[in-house]
């Protein structure tokens, strides 16, 4: 039997766009391959690491910041008055020591005494744009000038009091401070020295601002 051919009137499907090939992909480094790991801003990264070292192990960090040091009613009879209780150096002896341990700091100082309130009330609010720090000594408007207290808070910055003398060691009227409420801190009892010790404490604080 023979066969019978046919012929088909359907046409054939399209034939199919050929698609790019995509590019090769990047070869991924290997993470775990020590070449493949490259140190970021290894400089900044050093010296933040420096940083915190040298916060864990509590050293003055140099700066250059501005503090202003205030002194308050009477400090300016230092030497004379009672060397018994507030010892023998002047004021001019301490503001020496002051500028010397503020300069190793890499802090400036702006030391200052006046007997009238209202005269430490304008230079703790010029402190607010002038200076970074106020460390005071407020004699006896320590335990009686609200007005220094409003001051210090309006000024935002950070505070620290110092007494010559451990205040809590005399008169019960010595032992409240209206300074205190402001203050991140006090120092009491050292003498001048404590001057000193106000300028170390600033300067940390200062540096974690």
């Amino acid at each position: 039997m023979q066969a019978v051919g046919y012929t088909s009137n359907a046409t054939a499907p399209p034939t199919a766009k050929t698609l790019p090939s995509p590019p090769p992909c990047k070869k991924t480094k290997d993470r775990n391959s020590p070449k493949d790991v490259t140190p970021i801003a290894p400089a900044v990264t050093h010296d933040i690491n420096a940083r915190f070292r040298r916060r864990e192990r509590n050293e003055v960090v140099a700066l250059d910041a501005s503090v202003l040091i205030l002194n308050g009613p009477n400090l300016n009879m230092l030497g004379i008055r009672e060397p018994s209780i507030y010892g023998a150096q002047t004021l001019e002896d301490i503001q020496t020591a002051c500028e010397e341990r503020a300069e190793s700091l890499g802090l400036t100082i702006d030391f200052r005494q006046s007997n009238i309130e209202g005269e430490l009330v304008a230079w703790i609010q010029q402190a607010r744009v002038e200076h970074d720090g106020v460390i005071i000594n407020a004699g006896a408007y320590t335990h009686t000038s609200i007005a220094i207290l409003d001051a210090l808070t309006l000024s935002e910055l950070p505070v620290i009091e110092v007494h010559l003398s451990n205040i809590f060691r005399r008169e019960a009227f010595r032992h409240h401070s209206y300074v205190s409420l402001a203050a991140k801190g006090v120092i009491c009892g050292f003498g001048s020295n404590g001057y000193l010790m106000a300028l170390d404490a600033m300067a940390q604080i200062i540096d974690q601002i």
